[in-house]
């Protein structure tokens, strides 16, 4: 039998075991090492983002392949070989390949109107159950994309190249199609902005600096993500328990910036009274990346005049496609002598206390935490 922890309701999460799956011929069952406790779960547990009942949750995972079936791939998309015992990462979301949007953008798997996401969408009332990480096996069908992990790269560092792909999606956006030289967009020299300072805001930062960007601002309040993201290439933090108003944050990234602004302003924060913030605190021509909004959390008035006036390019942004993963992982091996990605992990639970954890989570009383597997 398999352990798993199954959301059932809002805020109704029990252990419950289901038997352990014949593996179809080309088809995998993987032993789940770690997985990661993503902000979009606890609001998935409120009960803030719908979701097919009952369901396992979870979707960072890194994995180990236990069992392949005869026709499943022996390669991950990058073409290097996999064999059982193999640890792997995973593209939790997976595309139909028959819709207008994969017609028409296939690159864009992130927006399959017909597609499915391991810890979001599939029940796990019916055969093989096991779709979610918040478990000890997890069911791989071939549509869905693995990355094999590199030598040298733990299974709870691996499980963060989940979150870094949300945040290099902002900044590939960012950077197109803006031409550095002419100070549009993302590149070398330039100055990043990001609202909170949660994983994936911590990660974009440490991605920023790392592509060459001259200096990267932060706004956050809670104290240990403020003094984990100095460890990731953030510059200055701009606490908004000292900087109370918008008017004076505002003040302080002028200062910072000589009065101009930021080049790239990214909201990670999922409020949208900073989504109306960030488009003063980026700079006139600059371009402004909305990634944090996973639910539905309400509007704010915004004024028009301002966006065109000062000619700030807005991208809205869900989740990331497939080959992010893949340079996620590529970036986290590069620099993993530079920054300090293990000590994001501040919290970890086993599959046992998974109410636990999605309470502590939901409280911000970590900066990361993850369900370990069996």
């Amino acid at each position: 039998m398999v352990k798993a922890a199954v959301l059932k309701g809002v805020e109704q999460v029990e252990i419950m075991e289901f038997p352990k799956p014949k593996v179809a011929k080309d088809c995998a069952l993987a032993r789940v090492e770690v997985c990661g406790i993503c902000g979009s779960d606890p609001h998935i547990y409120q009960g803030h983002l719908p979701v097919p009942y009952p369901i396992i949750l979870g979707h960072e995972v890194s994995l180990i392949l236990e069992e392949m079936g005869p026709e499943y791939p022996r390669h991950d998309v990058l073409g290097n070989p996999v064999k059982e015992g193999d640890r792997v990462a995973l593209v939790p979301a997976y595309n139909c390949g028959k819709c207008v949007v994969c017609k028409l953008q296939p690159q864009r798997h992130n927006l399959c109107e017909k597609g499915e996401c391991y810890g979001v969408t599939l029940q796990c009332s019916k055969e093989p159950h096991l779709f979610g990480g918040y478990a000890e096996y997890m069911y791989l069908y071939p549509e869905a994309w693995i990355y094999k992990c590199p030598e040298g790269m733990s299974a709870e560092v691996l499980a963060l190249a989940d979150p870094l792909a949300v945040g290099l999606r902002g900044l590939d956006a960012a950077c197109s199609p803006g031409l550095p030289w002419a100070r549009e967009g993302f590149g070398v020299g330039k100055t990043v902005l990001i609202q909170g300072l949660g994983t994936i805001g911590i990660l974009t930062a440490a991605a920023a600096k790392a592509a060459g960007a001259s200096a990267v601002y932060a706004i956050d309040g809670v104290k240990s993500r403020i003094d984990m993201s100095y460890k990731f290439g953030v510059d200055e933090v701009i606490d908004f328990n000292e900087y109370k108003t918008p008017e004076e944050r505002l003040a302080r990234v002028n200062k910072l910036t000589n009065g101009m602004g930021c080049d790239v302003v990214i909201e990670l924060a999922g409020v949208p009274a900073v989504f109306q913030e960030a488009i003063n605190l980026t700079r006139r021509g600059g371009k402004l990346i909305e990634l944090g909004h996973y639910t539905d959390v309400g509007t704010i008035p915004i004024n028009p005049q301002v966006i065109s006036f000062r000619e700030i390019e807005i991208v809205g942004l869900w989740a990331y496609a497939a080959p992010e993963l893949g340079t996620a992982i590529s970036l986290i091996q590069q620099t993993m002598d530079r920054f300090p990605y293990a000590d994001l992990i501040t919290h970890r639970y086993h599959i046992d206390e998974a109410d636990q954890a999605l309470k502590e989570a939901r409280d911000r009383n970590c900066i990361k935490s993850v369900i370990l597997g069996k």
